[in-house]
Order: structure tokens, then sequence, then C-alpha cells
């Protein structure tokens, strides 16, 4: 066959799993380390208090106010003064890394494994995570509904495998109530250019010029987030 001059990408959108898959084709500079792309879709935003950010503080608060300088990091937080919601969900150790997971994901093992079994994994970069976070705060009552969490900007987990990335890892930290990052902050633009760094793309040769501005796939931000990268 004709060697690529150029990533092949395939997207298959099958909820809740996107794969993308690229070929091998002759790299001079950045070759990739991952030809496929799984990306576990969590449609509606599971709390990161809830899946891999356990946070024993909000039990302690559960139906109070969370204090304000436990979460001065969200500066505009619309969920000051709400009381806080502890999750109603286990966690447990798992893995050599021994990090928490919630007990709302028991199959999520067997699939990475099953990629390892098959010589998958190494070359395959598997992401979870939703499009937002959640508050560690109850949103206001509502008549006909159960307590929940609102949507929030201002922090949440996602976790990568395989595909040359660090294995047992945790980068970065929300605030002891879950509401906020405060430390080694990753940009959505920041993952985006970093999933292109292992697919052996650099998002900024992806930019063009439109309308007086230029444009790419990260907009004009983004770093690659090496921390992370084995």
């Amino acid at each position: 066959s004709q060697p690529w001059r150029r990533p092949s990408i395939l997207i298959l959108s099958v909820r809740p799993l996107y794969l993308a898959r690229t070929q091998h084709w002759s790299c001079p500079g950045n070759c990739p380390k991952a030809k496929r792309f799984v990306h576990l879709f969590a449609n509606g935003g599971p709390s990161q208090v809830d899946t891999f950010d356990p946070k024993p503080l909000l039990a302690k608060y559960h139906g109070q106010s969370i204090p304000l300088e436990i979460i001065s990091e969200a500066k505009d937080a619309k969920a000051s003064g709400r009381p806080a919601l502890a999750s109603k969900y286990t966690f447990e150790r798992h893995g050599q890394s021994g990090i928490e997971v919630s007990e709302l994901f028991p199959g999520i093992a067997a699939f990475l494994t099953d990629l390892k079994q098959r010589g998958m994994l190494d070359d395959t970069l598997v992401l979870w995570g939703g499009e937002f976070g959640r508050t560690p705060t109850s949103e206001l009552p509502h008549p006909t509904t159960t307590p929940g969490r609102d949507h929030n900007r201002h922090g949440f987990s996602l976790w990568l495998s395989g595909g040359g990335v660090k294995g047992g890892y945790a980068h970065g930290a929300t605030d002891d109530a879950g509401f906020a990052a405060v430390r080694d902050k990753v940009h959505v633009h920041d993952l985006h250019a970093t999933i292109l760094h292992q697919l052996g793309l650099d998002h900024e040769q992806l930019t063009y010029r439109y309308a007086g501005r230029d444009f790419r796939l990260t907009d004009v931000h983004g770093r690659v987030v090496d921390e992370i990268l084995a």
C-alpha cells in the first residue's frame, strides 16, 4: 500500500463511544504515539466528586454552606451559599497506583484490560470525560425534582490511558470541596493540543488565517501537557 502523507482519521459516532483512527505515514518530526483514539463520552457531565475526585469534606458540610475560604478560587461561584451535597457513592483504591475510583465504573477496567490483552493499549489513546463539571453543592430546591448538582466550569476531572501517557499519575488538583481547580490547571485547549500531539499532529501547524485573525482546532491557545506524557 502507498504510505500516508498525513493522518487518515475516521470518526465513528456510536454513543457513548467515539473512535478516531490514524494510519502510519512518514513523519520527520513528531511521530504518533497513538494510532487510535477512543473517547468514552460521559453525556450530561457526571460530577468529578462522584467519579474520580472524592471529597470527604462534603460529608462534613452536607446540607450546610461551604465556607467561602475553601472555594475562594471560584470568584464568580453562583453556588456560594448553597448547601453542600455529599457524594452517595463509595470510592475504592484500584491498581498499582492506588488512585481512588467511584463504584460507578465497574466495567472500565475490563475495557482497558481487553485492549492490553490484545496488544492495543500502548497505541490506543483512551479518554473518559464529559462536557463540563458539576458543583459540590445542590441546586436550589424544585418541587418536582430531587436535589442535584449545577453545571460547573471552574473544575472537573477526566482521565487518559494508553497511547503514550503516564499510568497511575494524577495531574493537578481541585480545592477541598471539589469546586475549582487550584493546582496545575489544564485548559480544554491544552487537552486538545495534547491529544493531537499523541496522534502525531502539531496543533500550531493547523493554523489558518481568515477574516483578519488566526484559527485552528485549539483556537489560538493551548499547550501540550508534557507532564502527563510517558
